[in-house]
This record gives C-alpha cells, structure tokens and sequence, in this order.
C-alpha cells in the first residue's frame, strides 16, 4: 500500500483490500500532528503576551527614570511668563538636574519665569541667581535650563551671552586692552560723557599714564610712550584756561599781528577809540602791544604821537585809547597775549 510522503499516512489503492484498521492509523497521525502543532502555537502565544508584558513593564520603568531624560517642548505662555507641559513630571524634584530644552517664540523683556506642567513659576535666572537681561531669551531660539531645587538656570541664551549690545554691570572684571572706538567715550553714571577719546591717530607712540599712590604721595598723570622727550599738552577749549586748583596757570603767549587802519579809528577829539579783533584775549587776559618787526620809520613816528594809554577788553577783542595825534596811516603792529592771566 502506497503512504504520504510527510506524514506516512496510508493510501489504498483500486486494487486493495480497506483495513479499518488502516484509516484508523490515518486519523491517529493527524491528531498527534494537529496536537503538536496546536501546543506550539499556545506555548508561542503565551511566550509572545510575557514579551509583551515585559516590554510594556520596561517601557514604563523608562519613563519614570526620568533622571536620564532630555525633554523638549514648546512654550505656549507669554513673553516672560513661559509655560510647558512635559508628560509623567507631577512634581519639580523630579526634573532637578535634568536638563530642559525649550522653544520660545517671544523673547523676555525682563525678569522671566518657567512653568512645566502648571506646577508653578519658577524664576529663570543667569549664573547662579542673577536676574535674566532684557533679550537673554530670543524669539524663535531654543534654549537650554536645568532646575537646582530654586531657579531654572539658564545654560545657552538665546542672543548672544556676551551682551555686547545691553547695559550691564561689570565687576571684579580685568580689562587689560579695552578699545574705545574714534570719538567713543567712557560715560558716567547718567550715561553722560567723562572722558572722550579723539579720532583716531595713525601710528601713534605717545600717550599719557594715570599712576595712583599711596598715602602721603600725590597721583600723577604723565606724558609717555615710545619717543625719548613727550612734553604733556593741556588744551582748554575757546577762551577756557588750564586751570589748578581753580586758578588759572600760566600758559604760552600767543601772539597775534594786527595792522590798525587808519580809517577805523573813531572820535573828532581825544581819546580816538579803535576796536581790534584778538583772538585769544579773555575778559582778564594780559596782553601787550609792541611795534611789528616790519613797522617803517613813519608808522612808527605815528604809533608814538597816537600816545595809546589804556583800553579795555572782551573775548577775542581789545578797544585802545590813543591820546595823542590820530593816526593817519596804518599801523602794523603785534599784541602778545600772555599766559599769566
């Protein structure tokens, strides 16, 4: 009798003669695969749900170890009010240490905080526990804080941390070659002008040194620099003076040349007053007026019969008196404005 090639099962043929007992091994080979193949299958069902069951377990152990998460999240608050919601987190001292990556469409304008979860502001703080600067927090950035059990500390900005372009404090800060731009000036507390820097010299060796002292020895402002002699040059502005104390010091003359025209002296007796630009003079400035080097012999013999005697003055002008013979030819001469006024 001819058999299946898998299982052995028997096949009667035309020609043979039916065994009952034949079917009835038939039917016993099938039950016992279909029994095998049937507990496989459960043992693989019950393998599969544990699997499932243990990954489900290790999926929710994952999300409670939450000491080893990096969240983001979306700000949905306000600008310095920001507010996010981070799933599984019911208390702050589940994310201490944890760091806290979070989008901000508004920048701050001030003092900031954070709220995760509605759980509560907490301030966002620089450092340690400095207040946030106007601009710390960009619109649009992402930015990266950790919470220490007080503040959400703020770890990138999202402008630039070096503030360049914000109002800020420095203390306890070593400035070894800080440049002032051309015409820039260090401001007081107002924000007013102290000490200004002039334009820009091109390949300048000399510059001036501010030394302080200890006690019973005077601070010092010298001149320096690469040249052997720097002399130190204080300029006044306009009429101002250079002053000590309060009191003017002595400065360079100045001398100033002037040709007093015949035609301007005024009056048809003495004294003839005439008027002269000289610029320099001040209301108490020192002058003299002496005969310029290319004065002729007949100017000269004018200057002496004018017998100027006394004048008065205002800044950048003199007014003489002369009590003699009105000059009738120009005169060149020089005033020499003194620094000892």
């Amino acid at each position: 009798m001819l058999t299946t090639s898998n299982y052995d099962l028997n096949k009667p043929q035309s020609t043979d003669v039916i065994d009952i007992e034949d079917l009835n091994d038939n039917f016993d080979t099938v039950d016992q695969v279909l029994k095998v193949n049937a507990d496989g299958i459960a043992s693989e069902a019950v393998a599969r749900a544990e699997a499932d069951i243990e990954n489900s377990e290790s999926i929710e152990a994952h999300k409670s170890d939450y000491s080893h998460h990096i969240y983001y999240a979306l700000d949905s608050g306000s600008t310095d009010a920001y507010s996010i919601t981070i799933e599984g987190i019911t208390a702050y001292s589940q994310l201490i240490g944890v760091p806290l990556y979070v989008k901000c469409p508004t920048a701050n304008s001030t003092v900031a905080s954070l709220n995760v979860n509605g759980l509560g502001a907490v301030n966002i703080v620089r450092e340690t526990s400095t207040a946030l600067l106007t601009g710390d927090i960009t619109a649009g950035k992402i930015i990266q804080v950790i919470y220490d059990e007080s503040y959400f500390q703020l770890l990138s900005q999202g402008a630039d941390a070096s503030q360049a372009s914000k109002s800020e404090t420095l203390s306890n800060k070593s400035l070894t070659a800080p440049k002032i731009a051309s015409g820039g000036y260090i401001a007081d507390a107002n924000g007013n002008e102290l000490i200004k820097a002039s334009s820009v010299v091109s390949s300048a060796v000399n510059e001036i040194t501010v030394k302080n002292a200890v006690t019973g020895s005077a601070p010092s402002i010298s001149a320096s620099g690469g040249d052997t002699n720097v002399s130190l040059n204080l300029i006044s502005k306009g009429t101002g003076t250079v002053q000590a104390n309060g009191v003017a010091v002595a400065t360079k003359s100045k001398s100033v040349s002037v040709t007093l025209s015949s035609s301007s002296w005024s009056g048809s007796s003495a004294p003839y007053i005439y008027t002269v630009i000289v610029p320099g003079v001040t209301a108490v400035s020192n002058q003299d007026l002496t005969p310029a080097t290319s004065i002729t012999q007949a100017q000269l013999q004018a200057l002496q019969a004018a017998n100027i005697i006394g004048y008065s003055q205002t800044t950048n002008s003199v007014t003489l008196r002369a009590w003699g013979t009105k000059p009738t030819i120009n005169i060149p001469v020089v005033f020499t404005v003194r620094g000892d006024a």
